[in-house]
């Protein structure tokens, strides 16, 4: 059972690496085609002129507070914070605790660091196993 599936996913991956190459030669000569080069012109040109759009606009905003410098035009303004992270995180150890989280990253490398036996309560080893395909099948489409 599992070596008939070996050999179609041999079979399937040679089929795709076939259909890739063909797909990456009609997509180089698309992409050096007169139409995507104008494509391309047109993309650069739309976004610089979408630009400085958006900066006449803010500046005329920062100088007049007018929120709608044309019909088609329209400043929003988002609420930023910025925090002093120290001060922060002492307010929220207090009143927001929900607000912490663990550090994943950092503490799961700490923790597959420590023996066994050194495990804080909540926190345990568990392997989990994984299988992984040889990427070289050739020998299969025989």
């Amino acid at each position: 059972m599992l070596e008939e599936k070996i050999k179609e996913l041999a079979m399937l991956r040679k089929d795709f690496e076939k259909a890739k190459g063909v797909f990456h030669l009609k997509m180089e000569d698309v992409t050096q085609s007169d139409e995507a080069k104008t494509f391309d012109e047109l993309r650069w040109k739309l976004e610089m002129f979408e630009s400085e759009i958006r900066k006449e606009a803010l500046k005329l905003f920062t100088e007049t507070g007018e929120k709608k410098p044309h019909e088609a035009v329209e400043i929003k303004e988002r609420t930023n914070l910025v925090i002093d992270e120290v001060k922060a995180f002492e307010y929220a150890k207090y009143n927001l605790p929900d607000a912490l989280t663990v550090n994943r990253k950092i503490f799961d490398k700490v923790m597959k660091a420590l023996p066994e036996e050194s495990l804080p309560d909540g926190v345990k080893i568990e392997k989990v196993p994984s299988a992984y395909i040889s990427t070289d099948l050739s020998k299969f489409l025989e």
